[in-house]
């Protein structure tokens, strides 16, 4: 069975959409993104979870950029947000029930 797909639809405004992707792909080498370009805005998909840090966002901007300015360019998600000042991961559900798990085990 395969993993279940996590979505993130970004607003394209201000070229920075472009930026924010090169920083996802950097943060996500080891996963096989699929993104899809529809003009106004930017759809990336990824197996089980998508992650990216605000220190690769600030390099591939070329100037301060954090999670909340990211935040802001979010238009629809698919997944369990985690939003944090240096981070953001979107994990999907079955894969954030067997996080779960796993911790119940170990108490």
């Amino acid at each position: 069975m395969a993993p279940d797909l996590v979505d993130l639809v970004l607003r394209a405004a201000g070229g920075l959409v472009d930026h924010v992707l090169c920083a996802i792909r950097d943060d996500n080498a080891d996963v096989e993104l699929q993104v899809v370009d529809h003009g106004d805005h930017v759809q990336i998909s990824a197996p089980g979870m998508l992650r990216v840090n605000a220190a690769t966002l600030t390099w591939h901007a070329g100037r301060p950029f954090g999670t909340a300015e990211l935040r802001s360019m979010i238009v629809f998600c698919r997944g369990t947000l985690d939003l944090g000042d240096d981070r953001m991961t979107v994990i999907s559900e079955s894969r954030r029930t067997m996080s779960r798990e796993r911790f119940s085990l170990r108490s």
